[in-house]
């Protein structure tokens, strides 16, 4: 004869938050499926399954939870419950929901990365190791979206037509002697970054053109190679292209 007589006890830390436990009842007798009962095993592990769930629904505190299934162990004893059955049973059940635990802690993350074939999913994967390393509590997930869209297909009116009045690409320039070539992205107007490239002693065009004697970077031949609508997937796609 299976009696379930008790309930969830309720009670206010001096903090105000609800803090739950079980409550027996005075009309508690402990009797439940006797293990020697003419009854199918997988009843007899449900039960167990059922109670512990129970107990870990109910209590909030880790301490709590610990006692009432010290006292659920005696209570299936009397039942004549095998002892290394229900330890095992409580073991599994506590695992499992642990993983359950630390699963719903971790924070959810997602990006999106133009696919550009093998090297988009080899990168995806080698993103997504660093990331689980680093950031154990993150769950991070990648989605690959192709470069050609609906809205690709149609010329729009007000388009850029000067490359150099365009922003938030990511461009390529060459030097018209040799094989050498330079991928960047700029979020700014590209007329100024090109500038800097013209100008600044730390840029590597410029660079290229003082260390090899004859050599000029093809600065009106710029290549827009990708577009991008924040800084962040600008820079994977840099990444992606280089």
């Amino acid at each position: 004869m299976l009696i379930l007589c008790h309930i969830a006890y309720i009670y206010i830390l001096y903090i105000g938050q609800y803090q739950t436990t079980v409550f027996h009842k005075k009309t508690f007798t402990g009797v439940y499926l006797n293990w020697t009962s003419l009854t199918a095993r997988k009843y007899k592990i449900g039960l167990i399954k059922g109670l512990l769930n129970r107990i870990c629904k109910i209590c909030t505190l880790k301490e709590d939870r610990d006692l009432e299934i010290e006292k659920l162990k005696h209570i299936l004893w009397l039942n004549q419950y095998p002892s290394e059955v229900v330890d095992n049973v409580i073991s599994k059940h506590l695992e499992k929901q642990v993983e359950k635990e630390q699963t719903a802690e971790k924070l959810k993350r997602f990006i999106v990365l133009p696919y550009n074939g093998q090297k988009s999913e080899d990168f995806g994967e080698k993103l997504k190791d660093l990331v689980s390393s680093n950031f154990p509590q993150v769950d991070f997930n990648i989605a690959f979206q192709t470069p050609s869209t609906l809205g690709s297909l149609f010329p729009f009116k007000d388009r850029i037509k000067n490359v150099e009045a365009q922003s938030l690409v990511v461009y390529k320039l060459q030097c018209t002697t040799c094989n050498a070539s330079y991928i960047g992205k700029t979020v700014r107007i590209l007329y100024h970054r090109i500038k800097e490239h013209k100008t600044k002693n730390t840029s590597a065009c410029l660079q290229h053109q003082q260390q090899n004697e004859g050599h000029a970077i093809d600065f009106d031949g710029i290549e827009i190679l990708d577009r991008a609508e924040n800084n962040l997937k600008l820079q994977v796609k840099e990444l992606l292209h280089i």
